[in-house]
């Protein structure tokens, strides 16, 4: 056989019988284009690439895009999706959302019921800095907590509560971690006498307890705008904190600064077990765990737990 077959035409012919040549040039030129057809302007067929402009509507007929209500017609009521009716809920109260001052007079009697009889120079101080807290807490995101209630309860007396567990406090006292102010402000306006050392490493709230300090004209009360690390080395015989890290993780912060005999004192929740066993684990010979007290915040159910520690010697 040859290369390739022929038909009888004498054209030779590809693999599978098909001609090498297009069928629509049999010489060889290539097929004439068609012409474009032009667009039409019959009515009732849209041109492509123009933009169909809408009718007019005749007399009577109906539009059916959807269109704005007017003003004061009646809304339609959506219907609920089946399963899903919402209960009717009454509007709430704008009030229920927007905190509270508070009167000396009224900071005496709700103290005195959780056992706190502060002096009237004292609650006026502590009624200033309620007032300064809620106006800043706008913009500074101090606190969640503003109900009046459970801001007294929570806040003051929860660090007041400290100094019934610890009634001669060490001094200086550093605060790690201030924050807002807690627990070294009302620890300050209850013991005015005390040295009190305030460290926070945000400037916005640096800032607002300067502005605290000023306003109640607290004396010995000191603020440090820095993060308190290992390396901090100013010499202090306490340090106390609130729900800021684990147990182990403030021992190390404070191994440089805490003189050895200083207690470290722990603000804690109820499930704080874990923590001292691994701070145990970490810090054995270096740290003591001095006292574990579990209490009850006055006429409530939430448990707290103070736990301290004693440095017994430098780290080498």
């Amino acid at each position: 056989m040859g290369r390739g077959r022929e038909r009888k035409s004498g054209k030779p012919v590809g693999r599978g019988g098909r001609s090498d040549r297009p069928r629509s040039d049999p010489g060889g030129a290539p097929p004439p284009r068609k012409p474009r057809r032009k667009p039409t302007t019959e009515p009732g067929r849209p041109v492509r690439g123009k933009r169909q402009q809408p009718e007019a509507a005749s007399p009577g007929a109906t539009d059916k895009r959807r269109r704005r209500p007017e003003a004061g017609a009646a809304q339609p009521s959506k219907r609920p999706r089946p399963g899903r009716e919402a209960a009717a809920q009454p509007p709430r109260s704008r009030a229920e959302h927007q905190p509270e001052n508070v009167t000396p007079g009224q900071l005496a009697t709700m103290l005195a019921k959780a056992g706190f009889p502060l002096t009237p120079p004292q609650l006026k101080q502590l009624a200033a800095y309620h007032a300064i807290l809620l106006d800043r807490n706008r913009k500074l995101n101090l606190t969640r907590i503003l109900n009046l209630e459970d801001m007294v309860l929570k806040h003051y007396v929860d660090c007041f509560l400290v100094a019934r567990y610890i009634p001669d406090l060490p001094e200086p006292l550093l605060d790690i971690g201030s924050g807002a102010g807690f627990p070294g402000i009302p620890l300050k306006i209850l013991f005015p006498n005390k040295h009190i050392i305030l460290g926070e490493g945000v400037r916005k709230r640096v800032n607002f307890l300067r502005e605290v300090r000023e306003e109640l004209t607290l004396t010995k009360l000191d603020i440090i705008g820095r993060n308190i690390d290992r390396d901090f080395e100013y010499p202090v015989h306490g340090t106390i904190t609130r729900a800021v890290e684990s147990v182990r993780e403030t021992l190390r912060r404070v191994s440089n600064c805490l003189m050895p005999g200083g207690q470290a004192i722990f603000m804690k929740g109820p499930n704080v077990d874990q923590e001292l066993e691994d701070a145990g684990k970490k810090y054995s010979g270096l740290f003591e765990l001095d006292k574990d007290i579990a209490y009850t915040l006055p006429n409530s159910s939430y448990r707290r737990r103070l736990v301290i520690y004693r440095k017994v010697r430098r780290e080498e």
